[in-house]
């Protein structure tokens, strides 16, 4: 079997690296928590960090800026791929969302401190499977309302990848793509799982997601 071109290691090292910049280009050290208004006073309070939890502007920019580099890394993936060698051009689309999701979630400077791989596969996914990208969003959204738990939203809509490459008899490339993006959302989630598990988790995402709807 013909090893992959040169060519094909460094679009997924850059790949990697995109996505490890993508988050370190705003690493800070954590802020102290600041009160959050929709927590209850004397409940189980969920606080708020300058860069942590909550719907607030600049949280949704970063998401944003995830989004575009998933989708950026797909896309030059696609444009720059060598043809005629043994990895096909399809795949290193996929293959290259899937390193710069990896790169987010483990920067090589700083491991333990990686941000979360589902705003990256999110944008290489609205590139490389455009019509899959609603039903994943629907059944995020779905979860969200119905728990309240962001990280059930996460594991909601990423396991609507696998069952659509299942229902579609999608190529082998699209149900690799799936299955690790849903296995690297869920494994970067098995903390906050396991807190829902033992019932420790607060759920208050959906009040945020219904005030931030309210003041738009």
């Amino acid at each position: 079997m013909t090893p992959p071109s040169t060519a094909t290691w460094l679009i997924l090292a850059a790949s990697y690296l995109a996505g490890a910049l993508a988050f370190s280009a705003r690493a800070t050290p954590p802020a102290p928590p600041v009160p959050d208004p929709l927590d209850a006073p004397g409940g189980s309070a969920w606080p708020a960090t300058a860069h942590g939890a909550g719907l607030g502007r600049d949280r949704a920019w970063r998401i944003a800026a995830d989004v575009l580099v998933g989708a950026a890394v797909a896309w030059a993936a696609l444009r720059l791929a060598p043809v005629a060698t043994a990895v096909p051009v399809t795949w290193h689309g996929y293959l290259a969302g899937l390193a710069a999701a990896v790169g987010h979630v483990v920067p090589p400077w700083h491991p333990r401190r990686g941000g979360s791989a589902a705003p990256v596969l999110a944008g290489a996914l609205a590139v490389l499977w455009p019509w899959a990208f609603p039903w994943v969003l629907g059944a995020g959204l779905v979860a969200l309302l119905a728990s309240g738990s962001l990280a059930m939203a996460l594991v909601a809509g990423v396991a609507a990848l696998p069952l659509l490459a299942w229902w579609t008899d999608a190529t082998v490339a699209r149900t690799t793509f799936a299955l690790a993006a849903c296995a690297l959302v869920v494994l970067r989630l098995l903390p906050a799982l396991a807190r829902i598990a033992r019932g420790d988790e607060p759920r208050f995402q959906r009040l945020r997601l219904l005030a931030w709807l309210r003041r738009r």
